[in-house]
C-alpha cells in the first residue's frame, strides 16, 4: 500500500543498477566468497551438531531426513 502511494505520488523513477549491473556485481569473484563463506559460518553450526547428534537422533527422524532432504538435493 505504501509501496503504491509512493508510486502514484512521486512517478516513475530509473532504477539505481540496471539488471547487467546487478547480475555483474552478484557474479564477481568476491561476491561469491563472500556469499560462500556467509552460507557457511551461518550452516556450519548446525551441520556440525546435527553430525554430532546423529547418533542419539531418533530412527523416523533420521529416515526423513535422509529420504526427504538429501533426494532434493
Amino acid at each position: 500500500m505504501v509501496y503504491a502511494g509512493i508510486r502514484y505520488v512521486l512517478g516513475q523513477e530509473p532504477h539505481v543498477f540496471t539488471l547487467t549491473e546487478i547480475w555483474y556485481r552478484n557474479t564477481e569473484t568476491y561476491s561469491l566468497y563472500d556469499t560462500f563463506f556467509n552460507v557457511t559460518a551461518f550452516f556450519g553450526p548446525f551441520l556440525v551438531w546435527s553430525v554430532k547428534e546423529y547418533k542419539h537422533a531418533p530412527s523416523f527422524f533420521v529416515s526423513f531426513i535422509f529420504t526427504n532432504w538429501f533426494v532434493t538435493i
